[in-house]
């Protein structure tokens, strides 16, 4: 294993986003939708900690990340594990698996059910990722986080590494998504649905739903936090900030 290295700061990273970073933290993301193998989730979660860690990653292991990404795009799956990057990395995948099972979902005990429940629905690019952030940074809602697996739910919310994005201010917010989400350790808000993958606008982003065992029942509109969401975008974006969707 290399020696640690400085870790560029996640606003450094908002500006000029890191490749290997961003294809680390792609890896990870695109294997929780796109592989049912745990031993690829303890894998791509472990390279992603040797980032917070400060460590650089092999060349090999670097390369098995892009072909990865470039299988899914084309395939719709993932290169098979290797167990041969793992060893190279000194990832013990057994052992992280064993370590992770105290946070499966099982063991993880029930929030209850909500009281309500709040569904964004809107075009494409018409800003429903941007009003998701905003309402889960009011802290008035439980949200999916993108660091949460549905195999070990709550697992990766306890890396000390990781940041969850309110703790950095409103200029996280005027962001854009597209980099928010591939910056290692920042814990950014997650939308439970269906997207397309976008590098390949053709290939559903997601073969498969994670399981959901909340009974919603009534759904109640929260259309007057809904507006003041609204109305804290518009203040945000007259500073000269700018998001995309």
């Amino acid at each position: 294993m290399t020696s640690p290295t400085a870790l560029p700061s996640i606003t450094e990273q908002i500006h000029q986003p890191d490749p290997i970073h961003r294809d680390v933290a792609l890896f990870r993301m695109r294997l929780y939708r796109f592989s049912d193998d745990l031993r690829h989730y303890v894998l791509a979660e472990a390279l992603e900690e040797r980032l917070l860690a400060g460590h650089r990653l092999l060349p090999a292991t670097l390369a098995h990340v892009r072909e990865s990404l470039a299988a899914i795009r084309v395939h719709g799956q993932p290169a098979p594990y290797d167990p041969r990057i793992a060893d190279a990395e000194q990832i013990g995948v057994e052992d992280g698996l064993a370590s992770r099972a105290p946070y499966a979902w099982q063991e993880v005990p029930p929030a209850g059910k909500p009281g309500a429940v709040v569904v964004i629905v809107g075009s494409p690019r018409s800003g429903t990722s941007h009003l998701c952030n905003l309402l889960a940074h009011s802290g008035q809602f439980s949200y999916l986080t993108t660091t949460t697996c549905w195999t070990w739910p709550v697992y990766n919310l306890t890396h000390p590494g990781r940041r969850l994005f309110t703790a950095l201010g409103d200029a996280i917010l005027a962001a854009g998504n597209k980099r928010t989400r591939i910056i290692p350790g920042l814990v950014m808000p997650e939308e439970g649905r269906r997207r397309l993958d976008a590098g390949n606008t053709r290939l559903p982003a997601s073969r498969r739903a994670p399981p959901c065992r909340a009974e919603y029942r009534t759904l109640q509109p929260c259309i007057v936090i809904g507006q003041s969401a609204y109305r804290r975008h518009l203040t945000i974006n007259a500073s000269g900030s700018s998001f995309r969707d």
